[in-house]
């Protein structure tokens, strides 16, 4: 058995690494005698608005520093910062550079600031204005339960695959195209179906879990956002002629068919659309 995803499985995000870096820097609280600090403005980053859940990271980073992309990717590499949540219960900060995470464990309102550093003299250089954050009741969980009533829509054709060289396809595979019909909280392609493969000689078998939050604890969609979840699979290593036996195990059901590949071009499915599978 071995853990399965959609092919478009979201790649590492430069943020989410910034965010769970933790940087380990001396700080020195006095402040620069004799001259003036700056005072520059925090903004969110992920997501772009102050109403997050439980257990939900919001970024927050210095705006008056962090201006293009690469500002994201190497922040403030001079300066470090001392940042401040108050009330200080119930948070988890998880860097100390100009773009940093936050958790809450606990609702509430928070206001976040920071003093920034010399990172060579740790002589206080700058702060920040405050931001306020709005942590509801709800919860953020890396995962949701599939609705009882949901449906697997899963449309079905065939891809091939060729080399640089060849008129022929190398490889030809059948895919299927997944769509739940209901609906649940955050985007795709950040949401992805949650499954199990067992796959051998003209066997496929899928048993579907629950619906996973790939981005979490990071939730970079407005508040109330749902969305329908989307998938693929493609069924690999199908010989010509051969019907291989297909099995999808759905809200504790299993449902069961054959695909046969007749050639590079066409397939016959063998499936009982009166469940809670659908093929078309």
């Amino acid at each position: 058995m071995k853990h399965f995803s959609s092919r478009d499985r979201i790649s590492s995000i430069t943020i989410i690494a910034v965010m769970f870096t933790i940087f380990a820097c001396k700080k020195d609280t006095s402040s620069l005698n004799n001259q003036s600090v700056s005072n520059d403005n925090l903004a969110f980053s992920f997501p772009s608005e102050n109403k997050i859940r439980i257990n939900q990271a919001v970024i927050v980073y210095d705006s008056s520093q962090i201006k293009d992309s690469i500002d994201f990717v190497l922040p403030t590499p001079n300066k470090y910062y001392e940042w401040e949540v108050m009330p200080n219960a119930c948070d988890s900060i998880t860097g100390n550079k100009g773009i940093t995470g936050f958790i809450f464990h606990c609702s509430g309102t928070y206001s976040v600031t920071a003093k920034i550093y010399d990172s060579l003299t740790h002589n206080l250089i700058g702060t920040t204005d405050t931001l306020e954050i709005n942590v509801t009741t709800d919860t953020l969980h890396p995962t949701q339960e599939i609705k009882p009533d949901d449906v697997l829509n899963i449309q079905t054709g065939i891809t091939k695959i060729y080399s640089d060289t060849s008129l022929l396809p190398n490889e030809v595979n059948v895919y299927l195209n997944l769509l739940s019909t209901k609906t649940y909280d955050n985007y795709s392609p950040y949401l992805q179906f949650d499954y199990v493969s067992n796959i051998n000689t003209n066997n496929y078998n899928y048993t579907f879990s629950d619906i996973r939050l790939d981005t979490y604890p990071i939730a970079n969609v407005p508040y109330n956002a749902t969305d329908k979840v989307n998938g693929w699979i493609d069924l690999k290593g199908l010989s010509y002629g051969v019907p291989a036996n297909l099995s999808i195990t759905w809200l504790g059901i299993t449902y069961m068919g054959t695909i046969t590949l007749l050639n590079e071009n066409q397939y016959i499915f063998n499936w009982d659309n009166s469940g809670a599978v659908k093929m078309k």
